[in-house]
This record gives C-alpha cells, sequence and structure tokens, in this order.
C-alpha cells in the first residue's frame, strides 16, 4: 500500500467564546456527488473532523469545503464557487480512501478557508487553480504532495504561509503562473526551492515575492522553459543554481526591484544560453558572481544576459554547492571516456590516481562524458558528491 499524502495545516480557529468539541464523522459514497446528502443538518454544523471513502468528484470536494469556516465582508468574492459561512466548524477532512473522479482537486476548493489537515490519495495528478489560494495563511501550514502530482494549476497556493510548499516531488511537470506567488511570507527560517528535473515548464511570477527563500536549484532538464519573472523580488535570495541543460530562460526571471542578497551564480551549461540582459538585471547586479565551466568563462564574457556579472570565475569542486547523490548513480569507462549515469543535479567529480593525485575535477550531471586522453592505462578513483568508485582505463 502506497503512502498516503497528507496537507496538514495547522489552525488555531479560537473564538471569543468556548472552543468546538471534536465531532468525527466517517462517510461512505457509493455513487459520486451525493455526498451532501448523507449528513444530517446537525453534522453539518457540528463535525470537526470527516473521514469519506467510496467514491467522491468535485461537487463533493466543495460541498467539504463549504462546511469549513470561510468569512469575508459582504460584496468582496461575489463569484466564488464556495459560499462563506461565518459558522463553519469542520477542519480535518480525510479522503484519502475515496476514488476522487478527474484525480484532481478542484479550483479554488479551499480559497480563503480555515482548514486544519486535508489528507488525500497519491493519485492525485492536478492541483487546480487558486485551490489553495489564501488557505489559512495567517498561520502555520504544513504541506506533503501526493507522489502522482504532476501539475499545480495558476495561483494554486497564492499568499499561502507554509514552510514546506517547497518540497516538491520527482514527476511534476508543470507549475503554472503564480503558483507560490507571495509565499511563506510568515516562515522565520530561510527556505530552498528545488525545481526536479521531470519539471518542464515554470509559468511567470510563479515564485514572485517568496521572500523568505535563500536558494534556488533548477535540477537538469533540457525541456524546461522558465517564463518571466519567476523568481522575480526575492530579496533573500543568495544563491541560484543552473543546470548544464535549459531550454529558456525569461525576461526578469531573477529580477529584483529592491535590495538584493544575490551573490552567486552557478551556470552548469558549457554554452551561454541566449538570454537577455534583463534575466538579472537590477541595481545591484555587479556584486554577484558568476561561476561556470572553465573552458567556457571567456564565451560568457561576450554573451548577453551574462556578461555582465560584476565577476564571471570557473566553477570547480568547492564552489559547486552541495549535492547528495542518491544510490542509483554511477559510472564507467568506455571508448576512451569516463561516463556518469543517474545523477539527479549537479555535483562535484574528482578523479584521482591510485597515489592520491588529483588528475580532474569539475562539476558534472547525469549523462555526462569526460574524455580521458591522455590518462594511461590503469585504475583511477572517482568521487561523485558524496559516492566513491573505482574506474579502470584499458
Amino acid at each position: 500500500m502506497s503512502k498516503l499524502s497528507t496537507f496538514i495545516l495547522v489552525a488555531c480557529m479560537a473564538s471569543a467564546g468556548a472552543m468546538t468539541a471534536q465531532e468525527p464523522k466517517t462517510v461512505h459514497v457509493e455513487t459520486a456527488g451525493t455526498l451532501s446528502t448523507l449528513l444530517t443538518e446537525t453534522e453539518k454544523a457540528t463535525v470537526t473532523d470527516l473521514t469519506v471513502t467510496g467514491n467522491i468528484n468535485p461537487a463533493d470536494i466543495y460541498f467539504m469545503a463549504s462546511l469549513t469556516y470561510a468569512n469575508w465582508p459582504e460584496g468582496e468574492r461575489t463569484g466564488s464557487i464556495v459560499p462563506k459561512n461565518p459558522n463553519g466548524v469542520l477542519l480535518n477532512i480525510d479522503f484519502s480512501g475515496a476514488t476522487v473522479s478527474g484525480d484532481s482537486i478542484p479550483n479554488e476548493a479551499f480559497a480563503y478557508r480555515k482548514i486544519g489537515r486535508i489528507t488525500v490519495p497519491n493519485s492525485i495528478s492536478v492541483i487546480g487553480s487558486h485551490a489553495f489560494h489564501s488557505a489559512s495563511d495567517d498561520v502555520l501550514f504544513e504541506f506533503s504532495y501526493p507522489t502522482g502530482l504532476k501539475v499545480i494549476r495558476m495561483g494554486a497556493f497564492w499568499s499561502c504561509g507554509n514552510s514546506s510548499l517547497f518540497d516538491f516531488p520527482e514527476g511534476l511537470e508543470t507549475i503554472e503562473s503564480s503558483a507560490f506567488d507571495n509565499c511563506a511570507q510568515n516562515v522565520s527560517e530561510p527556505l530552498i526551492v528545488t525545481i526536479p528535473s521531470t519539471v518542464t515548464s515554470i509559468g511567470d511570477y510563479a515564485f514572485y515575492y517568496c521572500s523568505r527563500v535563500q536558494e534556488v536549484k533548477i535540477l537538469s532538464s533540457d525541456s524546461l522553459t522558465i517564463e518571466e519573472s519567476a523568481f522575480c523580488d526575492i530579496e533573500s535570495l543568495t544563491t541560484v543554481t543552473l543546470p548544464a541543460k535549459l531550454k529558456s530562460l525569461g525576461d526578469d526571471v531573477f529580477h529584483n526591484h529592491n535590495d538584493s542578497e544575490l551573490k552567486k551564480v552557478y551556470n552548469h551549461s558549457e554554452n551561454p544560453l541566449k538570454i537577455s540582459k534583463n534575466v538579472f538585471s537590477g541595481a545591484f547586479f555587479k556584486d554577484v558572481t558568476l561561476y561556470v565551466p572553465e573552458a567556457s568563462i571567456d564565451a560568457y564574457k561576450v554573451a548577453t544576459g551574462w556578461k555582465e556579472f560584476g565577476a564571471i570565475e570557473a566553477i570547480n569542486a568547492t564552489a559547486v554547492p552541495a549535492v547528495k547523490t542518491t544510490g542509483t548513480v554511477y559510472c564507467y569507462v568506455a571508448d576512451n571516456a569516463l561516463t556518469v549515469k543517474g545523477l539527479t543535479g549537479t555535483a562535484a567529480l574528482t578523479l584521482t590516481g591510485l597515489n592520491g593525485k588529483t588528475l580532474l575535477r569539475k562539476a558534472v550531471s547525469s549523462d555526462v562524458s569526460i574524455p580521458l586522453n591522455g590518462l594511461s592505462k590503469g585504475v583511477y578513483v572517482v568521487r561523485i558528491g558524496d559516492k566513491t568508485f573505482k574506474v579502470i582505463k584499458k
């Protein structure tokens, strides 16, 4: 049985009166769309913990959301899919044992709602537009994505205060526009955004003004397109790591209109990607060091959008951010070249002889082949990240 993914929103739901007593309820739904008929009016007003099994659809998810607390001034959000409920008491929702038609959390389902915990099946592949927009945005929001997640729609987590929103699962493919706009404002610790190698599209303003993000790591993907202003105005950002392969970077992706802490950009591409001069623009630009493959320094010094950096230096084993390699990493020698396989992201590689002398040091990503011309036949030690191998050149 696969593990269930859990949305945990730790919400303080106190009022001027006494706290609501916990009232659990389990409901089995035979026919999708009928959940609302299976609870009495009293249960709709008193149940705080709801578990649903069987077959459900978006109408059932909207019904569950309608039982949670939500209140806004008259005249605002008049087009809301789920009406406000200033008397809502439902906090914890578990439909992990249900079959969800469409395998998605529908648009705006829990937008502006006060909720405590939502547990969903790992089969959920899409989180709809504005599904959690400002959900419990004034409290701590802990979150684990379903492992089958493929798409995060526009504005899905806009203004959510969660500290673990950026722990994306491998297999995620699309992050749409403003998906995490203005997120994690209430988090005290610095955050790292790591984009999995399976992601092929990041929309404009996707991570706009996520002010607690300190580092952005983009793992290797030759088909990844990052739209304009995707990581714009993140004042606390200090480090950006770009992969050896990347399809495109839009205007103002890392632009900052105010003060910035950005100091280091690691670009592992041997050939400068064609970009506009505005990708990294800002008054701070001359204080940032760009690290690139040593053989490519001259090319970057004349390339638009890259030549504007205050300094351009070679990436070496000590400069590459640490990447913990997984058990699938391996390497071998064939056709007078050393080939690396199974590496997620980028890591430092060193090649030494049995006498301990270092013969090669460089940053590598998966599927790279390194010519070994000039090395004599024999046994060599290869270290990739935190793993060590012995290879034989024949």
